[in-house]
């Protein structure tokens, strides 16, 4: 079932949280959640990137896309390299 979530206005841009239960359970199965590759289309699709998943600590446009080859390997139980 989806979850309905606020539209906030900050500054000059608008926001959406992220329920804090789902960042907890992905840090709690998969490390920290450092970042959300966002793809936009007729739905807004939010896939979380991993601190382990990124270089130094920094995402890099390279980094998101093979963050979130990580992360969608690891959430379907595969091993990524």
């Amino acid at each position: 079932m989806p979850i309905k979530r606020k539209i906030c206005k900050i500054g000059t841009g608008l926001a959406v949280f992220l329920p804090k239960s789902w960042v907890q359970l992905l840090e709690k199965k998969h490390g920290k959640v450092e970042a959300v590759a966002i793809e936009v289309d007729d739905a807004l699709v939010l896939t979380p990137i991993f601190e382990e998943d990124s270089k130094d600590g920094k995402l890099t446009r390279n980094d998101t896309f093979t963050g979130r080859l990580k992360t969608a390997q690891r959430l379907a139980g595969k091993s990524s390299n």
